[in-house]
């Protein structure tokens, strides 16, 4: 568990303030029949130029779900092999680059949630289909709800998304072909690794757009780059290509077909996968708590594993070959 609070609380605080700061406003949705609430409720939202009271706004996931499922397009799918311990996310919207449509952040969300859940899940690998990674979210859907409110819900629910996926107790690689632009860019940059092929172009690119990344992908990559590095390629919306991706430390390997991923990826089949998810767990402590937390943390992570059942197969293992 992280040390700090997520994001939520801080986007939800801030959403308030702007409200407030916006005055009283008068109510987006009449009196609706309830037979035809829900259906109706994410037109009216999009449809009305006027801003909810704080009172009315306060962050509801179940409101913002609900919001979402009115925009529908493409899919992710999950695989996982429980023999192996590693999970498949495909991003597929077909004729969209992958760009996110509402239900596929949903679909996003619930996947991330279940491998959270996943006892003997060691990694996943996130891909795009058809050659290209993610870019961001779909315009339409992006046009539709193109309010200070209903983004802020947005970027609300997908940070807090990211979040988790940074936080899965698996290693999390981003296979990168193509484009992975704006929340493309975004996505990767909350994984563990990044896999960038020979073709890829890759940018934060909100800038274009007249706005900031939403889905922490800001904090991730001054994480990964470093500040100055990060406002530079942010500021700029400058793309770039795989080798300069590797030379900045926004990718970790590059390849230039499936095969040379294959090879680097069996770094992490080496050992057990519950000695990776401890790896994990000692490296998400050190990334969020302060340095006394981190090593009461580490000690309990290895008091688990110290004397357990793989450990002394181990050393039997080891013993015998002497």
């Amino acid at each position: 568990m992280a040390c700090n609070a997520g994001p939520m609380r801080r986007l939800t605080s801030l959403l308030v303030l702007k409200l407030e700061q916006r005055g009283a406003a008068t109510r987006l949705l009449a009196r609706r029949r309830q037979s035809d609430y829900a259906s109706k409720a994410a037109q009216a939202l999009v449809a009305s130029n006027t801003i909810m009271s704080p009172e009315q706004s306060l962050y509801r996931e179940s409101e913002t779900r609900n919001l979402l499922s009115h925009f529908g397009g493409g899919h992710i799918h999950l695989e996982k092999d429980e023999n192996s311990g590693i999970a498949r996310l495909l991003i597929e919207h077909e004729g969209k680059k992958n760009a996110f449509s509402g239900s596929m952040i949903l679909q996003l969300a619930d996947h991330v949630a279940e491998l959270s859940k996943w006892k003997d899940g060691r990694a996943v690998i996130i891909r795009g289909a058809n050659g290209d990674f993610c870019t961001g979210a779909d315009l339409n859907f992006v046009q539709k709800i193109a309010t200070p409110v209903l983004g802020a819900k947005m970027s609300i629910f997908m940070g807090s998304v990211l979040a988790k996926l940074h936080q899965l107790p698996l290693i999390t690689v981003a296979h990168v072909e193509g484009y992975a632009l704006g929340g493309g860019a975004e996505l990767l940059s909350a994984c563990d690794f990044r896999a960038v092929s020979t073709t890829a172009n890759i940018g934060f690119v909100h800038g274009r757009l007249g706005v900031s990344p939403g889905w922490g992908g800001g904090t991730h990559l001054t994480q990964l780059v470093g500040w100055r590095t990060a406002l530079r390629l942010m500021a700029s919306a400058q793309v770039l290509d795989a080798n300069e991706c590797l030379r900045l430390g926004l990718a970790d390997f590059v390849f230039s077909n499936d095969s040379e991923v294959s090879a680097w990826f069996e770094q992490f089949t080496k050992t057990s996968a519950q000695s990776v998810r401890a790896a994990k767990r000692i490296v998400l402590n050190a990334q969020e708590c302060d340095y006394s937390e981190s090593l009461n943390r580490e000690r309990d992570v290895f008091a688990e594993l110290w004397g357990g059942q793989r450990h002394l197969q181990a050393l039997q293992k080891l013993a015998g070959s002497k």
